[in-house]
């Protein structure tokens, strides 16, 4: 658990903006800022984007455990599902599957691909959340001595680490109500100007009806309008397109499969990829894609031809994937959108908002302290250049049946990071996972660079050997193979269906 230490003179903090961003770091300044006055300032006419959302494990481990809000909760207020890993299919071309799973306590931590030689570029028939995707199951099992008076969640044994599927728009208006009913206040109204003293702080916020608010420091939680950071402070940008090519999206919904899937799924397209996350009563999906490349009209061709004549996006999303070189600004800090943006994969966006917020609570937000805004933008740069490596090394796959495809490694630079990890010896860059601050390790271990290098045919099996016999972990795995196949699937076997688990949750019947 990260060390807080976050102790300031601020005594009026002011969030702009709502949505899931918003209302997260108003919970976080809430629950670190107890002195201080939080208010969130939400524009009535800027709607809440996204069509189904999907988290990592830090989600439930470094939000909502923080702020004392249960998993079952959202399960009965926001669409809430059990995600176990994320899925990819089709990225080399075959229409296979592999797997990027969370930690778990019943994988066996063995060198399968250099010990075994007949194993597969990825060790999903290993993983114990990759076999329970299979089987559609979460990885919790009910406990024997269930005790009706706690939360439903803590009546489940997790085998590990999970995530969360949700209604975006829903959890933002539950995140509202948790935050007002503990003191935060909530002002409608657009930002209209900003007045700043001498040293360039912003010490009020007018609204375009006259009103105004004096504050002491601002997050800016504006989304891809990015009034603060952005617009008023003029910060220098990072632009990640040379790397991520990738530009607009298609959202759109899908009626509820059954099962209902226990993971998020990138699905390789002609020209970029389509998500599919299952929530409650339906399925948020987006095609993303280049617009240099080809047309929206092209795009939901292909989904039509796909998954019927039926799809209908609900909008077009533009984004530029990049970052801001200075999220802390003066007393202004982005978080969320309007810091920067990659790319929906691997659910960067609101995994990068959760720890940076864990990272600036870890800080005193005194104003003047230029070390904690140095140190904070330079942890901020390795963190976003630490997912652009990682979401680029998931196109360097085997598909090259379009022009999307056979043209990708030469229309893009491979990022230094890349070519590193990649390496014989470059899990030395991850050993320990410890290459952020302390207590806040930055993302993408050198367990997941292995399963999606796995994944697309990239594993170097030299450096997988070295990365487990670095940690003294190299059991004889051939005479342990069926063995430890069948232990795991017995722990499956053991593990709750979803629809099984969601209702124990509370979740609304029919749902």
């Amino acid at each position: 658990m990260t060390e807080f230490r976050a102790r300031s003179q601020l005594g009026r903090v002011v969030v702009v903006g709502g949505g899931t961003a918003g209302w997260m770091t108003a919970l976080m300044a809430h629950r670190f800022l107890p002195e201080a006055a939080i208010t969130v300032v939400e524009d009535p006419e800027v709607g809440v984007i996204g069509v189904g959302e999907g988290t990592t494990p830090h989600f439930v481990q470094r939000f909502l455990d923080v702020v004392g809000i249960p998993v079952s909760l959202l399960v009965q207020e926001a669409g809430a599902t059990i995600k176990n890993c994320f899925r990819h299919t089709d990225w080399n071309g075959d229409g296979a599957s592999y797997h990027h799973p969370f930690e778990d306590h019943v994988t066996p931590r063995v060198d399968i691909a250099s010990v075994h030689p007949d194993a597969p570029w990825h060790d999903g028939e290993f993983s114990f959340a990759s076999r329970a995707c299979d089987r559609e199951r979460v990885i919790f099992e009910r406990r024997p001595d269930v005790d009706p008076t706690l939360d439903a969640i803590l009546n489940l044994h997790a085998h590990g680490s999970f995530a969360l599927h949700f209604d975006a728009v829903r959890l933002a208006e539950l995140l509202g109500r948790v935050a007002t009913s503990r003191g935060v206040a909530h002002v409608r109204g657009r930002v209209g100007t900003f007045e700043r003293d001498a040293a360039g702080n912003v010490v009020e916020l007018r609204l375009d009806d006259g009103r105004a608010l004096a504050t002491d420091f601002v997050f800016d939680c504006s989304g891809l309008a990015r009034l603060v950071v952005g617009k008023l402070h003029g910060t220098r940008w990072h632009d990640a397109s040379p790397w991520l090519p990738c530009d607009r999206a298609l959202p759109f919904f899908l009626p509820t499969e059954a099962p209902l899937p226990v993971y998020s799924e990138s699905r390789a397209m002609r020209n970029g990829w389509l998500w599919t996350i299952p929530v409650q009563g339906r399925l948020g999906c987006g095609y993303v894609f280049d617009s240099r490349m080809t047309s929206a009209e092209a795009c939901l061709r292909e989904l039509q031809e796909r998954l019927g004549p039926t799809v209908a996006p609900v909008r077009t999303i533009d984004f530029s994937p990049g970052w801001f070189d200075r999220p802390w600004v003066h007393n202004c800090v982005a978080i969320g959108l309007s810091s920067g943006f990659l790319e929906p994969l691997e659910a960067t966006s609101i995994w990068f908002a959760v720890v940076a917020l864990n990272e600036l609570f870890r800080r005193q937000l005194a104003l003047g302290d230029e070390r904690a805004r140095a140190d904070f933008n330079a942890w901020f740069g390795l963190l976003m250049q630490r997912g652009l490596d990682f979401v680029h090394l998931h196109y360097l796959g085997r598909r090259r049946d379009t022009p999307f495809w056979s043209t990708f490694r030469d229309r893009t630079r491979r990022p230094d990071g890349v070519a590193q990890a990649l390496a014989p010896d470059g899990w030395r860059n991850w050993a320990g996972d410890d290459a952020g601050a302390a207590g806040n390790p930055l993302p993408f271990p050198w367990t997941s660079w292995r399963a999606v290098a796995g994944g697309t045919g990239n594993l170097d099996r030299s450096a997988v050997s070295r990365y487990w016999h670095y940690y003294g972990l190299h059991p004889g795995w051939p005479e342990r193979r069926e063995a430890e196949q069948a232990r795991i699937d017995a722990v499956v076997a053991r593990c709750l269906d979803h629809g099984t688990c969601l209702r124990l949750l509370g979740a609304p019947p029919g749902r």
